[in-house]
């Protein structure tokens, strides 16, 4: 097992899954914002999950609890190079922050990570 951790959320890595719970090092307000951040890549995931346009370009929350406690997607391949201007233009309208950390690789395709 590995384990990440952000500002707003740790991350931990787990064979063929990732873990997302918020993170409560960082303060009260980036717990929150991580418990929202879980929640929303839920929401999006269900909300556009017969658009290809959105469900092809991000990598699926498999389960999430209320409130966002807790986060469960496929674990992806992470991407070890930075995103090409098509690449970010193609990204647009998934996430505003193109750092390389947030891109992978999910059964076979480039998907955003970190959507919220």
């Amino acid at each position: 097992m590995r384990i990440k951790k952000g500002v707003t959320r740790i991350v931990f890595i787990l064979g063929s899954i990732v873990i997302k719970i918020p993170n409560f090092l960082y303060g009260h307000q980036n717990f929150l914002r991580g418990c929202l951040e879980n929640w929303s890549e839920r929401k999006f995931t269900k909300d556009f999950k017969d658009f290809d346009y959105y469900a092809y370009k991000i990598c699926p929350t498999l389960f999430s609890t209320w409130f966002g406690l807790l986060s469960i997607q496929p674990r992806a391949i992470v991407l070890k190079r930075e995103l090409t201007n098509d690449e970010i233009k193609y990204f647009k309208y998934v996430t505003s922050e193109t750092k390389l950390a947030n891109f992978g690789y999910y059964e076979g395709r480039l998907v955003c990570l970190d959507y919220a």
